[in-house]
């Protein structure tokens, strides 16, 4: 992975430029990067006797599709005709529940009824579990419907356990339900809430072990139930962090947390065991990665611990059981270019695992692994039409920002070489209170990197992932630090000799759209153009704009924390807007906004455009009317990439004047 990578190119960066170039093959198309996977996901049964897959079919709809292990035999069980399957879970070993998806219908279309289905595994009993009305509009937010939470502890019961999210008549959050259903008859019984519950943990004996629930102001209690009374065990404040969050159990009665370790000054979090009733956390942690979060989920096989997946650079399996270990050894072995991670069932009755395959470079491989035979069978692809040898490679490094402060950067760089500097766009997350990037294949990253351009993407201060101390140095910083960290990861790729300094274009949506903007801005030296989509432009309408899907609880607690004050920082606040700024913007700008945007409603995009328009005259406008935060219909994708790949190729691109 990033390490083997490293050690390849031990005499530094300009490896890359010191590669003879070599003609590649026309790259793919703008559809097959952006077009629904052939095999979304795959799910092994508790017995370990059949696989479900969600595949695409000719139709180009993702169906459920059940695969026998032994006798290799599939039959479709359930589809829609206008839409997807999606987030498939084994309820036990012959039940399924599902939701659905149909993201190619426009954004005002009433669509497939929302919620959660279920269906046996030999397509017999289907039943429509949850149903909003007579369906939901394609929006950002699909928390308006009845959610899957989990299976019951063992599988051994069709019943599974959701959740109810309850708004004010004015959209205000307020609570969540907790209810375990009967998939066959679509009944539920309700568990009382200790309070304005907005997450719920089940656990052996499949009733609610924990509970979070919403205290004054912005901060939020842990309760654990000890029999029929709720004690709180645990606190911490909901935008700034801190407390612990269970992430399993253990049948002796102790329970497996994150939080923030003492093991170095990033403020990482670690995996714990903690004893509720004594409320006492093991003296050391269990798993921990400088540098980064861990944020596992557990592997279990019936009521033991076997090991935990978890992501630092790339995603990693940590196995405590020794012939898991010895497993992921002969896997490894027969695949040593990718990740491979290996799903067991619970039960286990049959003699297979279930194995996905991938690496930067392959978006994904689906595999049976026979354990008595230690044969592989493979199921099929992510996304089959993307070549491997036609992707680029992508890499992690952590670079020193001009503060001092310690910034991971991901590198794409696209497989054909050259003989010189790569032109380059730098590609800023939203969030941008996320982590942006991880070692893997990226539609988009891949995208730009086949058309030529490495592609930076710096996880700048305010993200996470990477520790509480990179994320606190995030807060209001919009503009400011934030917009640095950008820069300076430019600059060291201009300094390291990856990238030519006369061909660099910066972009993002959503945050990344504003610090597009800002960059632009700030660092007109740097970046020669820049393209943005539902990009935030002035952050005082961000309070101001009452049908944004912002809360006011989130604009009261949240945003004057880590954005800023709208009375107390207004000054702040108007030097670090976008639309404050824009007749400093020379460059050439690709602009796109969504007309169902509740994130980051149009207005946004049209203030900013009537602003910048009177002084340049090199900007290009787009609207995709049915959609929202985000290009969801592959016909939008594939217009909005095909107008990218264009601009690129006028403003740093092959067109583009030296």
């Amino acid at each position: 992975m990033g390490m083997r990578f490293r050690a390849a190119c031990a005499a530094g960066w300009v490896c890359f430029a010191l590669t003879a170039w070599a003609q590649a093959p026309a790259p793919p198309s703008v559809e097959v990067f952006f077009s629904k996977p052939d095999i979304r996901e795959a799910v092994i049964s508790p017995t370990g006797r059949q696989v479900a897959i969600a595949s695409k079919n000719k139709e180009g709809h993702e169906q459920l599709v059940v695969i026998d292990t032994e006798k290799l035999s599939a039959i479709v069980v359930a589809s829609f005709t206008t839409g997807d399957v999606v987030n498939i879970r084994w309820a036990s070993d012959k039940r399924l529940v599902y939701s659905a998806a149909d993201p190619d219908r426009e954004t005002s279309a009433l669509v497939v009824p929302a919620g959660l289905y279920a269906i046996n595994a030999d397509g017999t009993d289907y039943r429509n579990l949850v149903t909003i009305g007579n369906g939901v509009q394609i929006g950002w937010n699909p928390a308006l419907a009845t959610r899957f939470l989990a299976t019951t502890w063992m599988q051994d019961s069709d019943d599974v356990f959701v959740t109810q999210p309850k708004f004010t008549n004015t959209g205000e959050f307020e609570f969540v339900r907790l209810l375990r259903m009967d998939t066959h008859t679509g009944t539920s019984r309700a568990w009382t809430p200790p309070g304005d519950v907005f997450n719920w943990f089940v656990g052996p004996g499949d009733v609610p072990q924990f509970a979070v629930v919403r205290d004054e102001g912005s901060r939020a209690s842990i309760l654990h139930a000890d029999g029929n009374e709720w004690k709180k065990v645990g606190g911490f404040d909901r935008y700034r962090g801190g407390g612990f969050r269970p992430v399993g159990y253990s049948p002796d009665g102790n329970v497996y947390v994150v939080r923030r370790g003492q093991s170095d000054g990033d403020g990482t979090t670690e995996l714990f065991t903690f004893n509720p009733k004594t409320q006492q956390y093991s003296a050391e942690s269990l798993v921990r990665a400088k540098g980064f979060d861990i944020e596992p989920r557990l592997i279990r096989s019936r009521d033991k611990v076997i090991g935990l997946r978890y992501r630092i650079d790339a995603e990693a399996t940590h196995w405590f059981d020794a012939d898991m270990k010895k497993l992921q050894e002969r896997i490894d072995a027969l695949m040593p270019a990718t990740v491979n991670r290996i799903e067991v069932p619970l039960r286990a009755e049959a003699p297979f695992v279930l194995v996905a395959a991938y690496s930067d470079t392959d978006p994904g491989q689906f595999f049976l692994y026979n354990t008595k035979t230690e044969k592989l069978i493979q199921l099929g692809h992510y996304k089959k039409d993307i070549d491997p040898k036609q992707m680029g490679r992508e890499d992690m490094v952590r670079i020193k920002a001009r503060d001092g402060l310690e910034i991971p950067v991901y590198i794409t760089t696209p497989k054909a070489s050259r003989g010189k500097p790569y032109p380059a766009v730098v590609l800023v997350h939203g969030g941008p209170w996320v982590r942006g990037a991880w070692w893997g294949w990226d539609p988009q990253a891949q995208f730009l990197a086949s058309r030529g351009y490495v592609v930076i993407e710096p996880e700048f201060r305010g993200s996470t992932g990477y520790g509480f101390r990179l994320f606190r140095a995030g807060w209001k910083q919009w503009g400011l630090a934030m917009q640095d960290d950008v820069a300076d990861a430019t600059r060291w790729a201009i300094e390291q000799g990856i990238v030519d300094s006369k061909r660099i274009c910066i972009a993002g949506a959503s945050y990344g759209g504003y610090a597009t903007l800002m960059g632009l801005a700030n660092d007109p030296d740097l970046y020669r153009c820049g393209f943005e989509w539902v990009g935030v432009t002035d952050i005082d309408l961000m309070y101001s704009i009452h049908w944004s899907d912002f809360s006011d609880e989130y604009k009261t607690f949240g945003m004057p924390v880590l954005v800023g004050d709208r009375v107390k920082d207004e000054a702040q606040i108007k030097a670090t807007s976008p639309i404050q700024q824009a007749s400093r913007i020379k460059q050439p700008l690709l602009m796109a906004y969504g007309g169902a945007d509740l994130r980051v409603p149009i207005d946004h995009g049209r203030a900013f455009r009537a602003a910048v328009e009177k002084t340049n005259p090199n900007v290009e406008w787009v609207v995709y009317s049915d959609e929202g935060h985000g290009w969801a219909q592959l016909k939008d994708n594939v217009d909005w990439w095909t107008r990218v790949e264009k601009f690129l190729a006028r403003n740093i691109g092959a067109e583009a004047k030296q």
